[in-house]
């Protein structure tokens, strides 16, 4: 959201133009609508496709053609906000592939895009696929999904969920944090090395404040809530955990490996292992103590150092949006191991937003006479006390009171 608002202060806008009715060269050069220029900001600094640069095709698509496609649905199909706009829209299909070409999608590429985007067997969901075919041959579009979606995770799910070649993006999320701790001044490796005739990887040694950081990079998607995808990434997640482990008691037991990339004189306290995700993602610490954090709280605390909320102020008749800072991350003026060690054990981000949610119980019939309980997070209702004024909160206390004295509540 914040990149979005931001974007729309930008000249993006006048790179926009309509693949209905003109040609459209594909981002950042032209643009189908803010959103793509939106989404292909969190695909290339948040979830480290490098759309712009990268020629690696996903099921026959680059991520720039990918997002092409999703956009030209979502701005020319889903009928944006409009309440009476359908929910199920018929499709030509003729025209459909003229809108993509002109968008920048070639033939081949179009059928490709049409393809994969056609719900049958092997598709994970209509957010994925939202084209429907009929036994007769016409195509209907799902629209009233695509109203304010989120293109960047359906371009996720759609290569995470027919297992494409996903390990560039990966590299590009380990290189992302070396960048990280290197732009704060915080000495990070990534090497390789050999033991009992085996090779591993270090994805990333920080060296800090006497405190031995090991991280295992994780690009992977969210799951959705389809109970095999999240066993499939919890389970993902064990492996990742299992992996740092080894890693870490492996270097802590031959030092030279480390010192061979920090220098003789290296010397460390403690080693503590941790499993990086670039989604937003923390869990709680593993009986060994292992970390679960996410490259956008670790970007946050190294950059930045605060939690900020934007206020919507009114200043000389203009209203502006002000960045107020809530929470400070560092004990002292620059960020130490020891404040990330704080941070990655009880996130900030987390111990701010779990007062909004509870554990929701659901039974979900199984039989006439069975069922299977499932627990998920769910949000509270908003309290919106806070916005009122006193002039508010005495009328509304008056109100209640009224209600109470009638109902012959003391």
């Amino acid at each position: 959201m914040v990149v979005g608002q931001n974007i729309a202060r930008t000249d993006a806008k006048t790179r926009v133009k309509s693949p209905r009715t003109e040609d459209v060269k594909l981002p950042p050069t032209e643009l189908v609508s803010e959103l793509e220029m939106t989404t292909l900001y969190v695909l290339d600094n948040d979830m480290h496709f490098n759309p712009i640069i990268s020629v690696i095709e996903y099921g026959g698509l680059t991520v720039a053609e990918w997002l092409c496609g999703y956009c030209v649905l979502e701005e020319c199909y889903a009928g944006g906000l409009i309440e009476d706009c359908p929910t199920l829209l018929e499709v030509d299909m003729s025209e459909l592939t003229q809108t993509m070409q002109r968008a920048g999608l070639s033939q081949a590429k179009t059928a490709t895009f049409v393809d994969r985007i056609t719900f049958q067997a092997g598709r994970r969901d209509l957010y994925d696929a939202p084209l429907l075919r009929t036994a007769d041959g016409k195509y209907f579009f799902a629209s009233a999904l695509y109203r304010g979606v989120n293109i960047a995770l359906i371009i996720a799910s759609q290569i995470g969920s027919q297992e494409l070649n996903v390990q560039s993006k990966g590299k590009d999320f380990e290189q992302a944090v070396l960048r990280t701790f290197r732009g704060a001044g915080v000495r990070a490796e990534t090497f390789k090395f050999t033991l009992r005739e085996t090779e591993y990887e270090c994805d990333a040694a920080v060296l800090w404040d006497s405190r031995l950081l090991i991280f295992e990079c994780k690009n992977y998607g969210l799951p959705t809530d389809d109970p095999a995808d999240r066993l499939f990434f919890w389970n993902r997640q064990v492996d990742a955990m299992k992996q740092v482990e080894r890693i870490a008691g492996d270097l802590a037991a031959n030092p030279q490996i480390i010192r061979k990339h920090f220098g003789n004189d290296a010397q460390w306290d403690t080693v503590h292992p941790v499993v990086l995700n670039a989604s937003f993602l923390s869990f709680h610490r593993s009986p060994k103590g292992t970390y679960f954090y996410d490259g956008s709280a670790l970007g946050r605390f190294l950059k930045e150092g605060t939690l900020n909320e934007f206020h919507s102020v009114r200043i000389d008749g203009v209203r502006v949006d002000q960045s107020k800072e809530i929470k400070r991350l560092w004990k002292g003026n620059k960020p130490t191991a020891d404040d990330l060690l704080r941070e990655m054990k009880l996130p900030s981000q987390v111990e701010m937003e779990k007062d909004k949610y509870y554990i929701a119980r659901k039974l979900l019939s199984l039989s006439s006479d069975s069922a299977v309980m499932i627990q998920e997070a769910a949000s509270k209702p908003p309290n919106f006390e806070p916005l009122l004024t006193e002039e508010d909160r005495k009328t509304l206390i008056d109100k209640l009171s009224k209600r109470r004295r009638r109902r012959g509540i003391k």
